[in-house]
């Protein structure tokens, strides 16, 4: 199912939750992602090496 075919009442529903937090996402998520980048460098990754990001995003 696309986000096009979501019943209105869910569309409303995500309105709701989302529109306040849309004016300061771009401010708070640098503290959602301290540590990240140490993080990645810690995986120790070898050259030409991969690595899957699951579960990242907002959607």
């Amino acid at each position: 199912m696309s986000t096009t075919e979501l019943p209105a009442s869910h569309a409303e529903l995500m309105d709701g939750v989302y529109r306040w937090q849309r004016h300061i996402y771009d401010l708070t998520r640098k503290y959602y992602l301290l540590g990240r980048d140490r993080l990645i460098d810690g995986l120790d990754v070898p050259q030409g090496g991969t690595v899957l990001e699951l579960g990242c995003g907002t959607g």
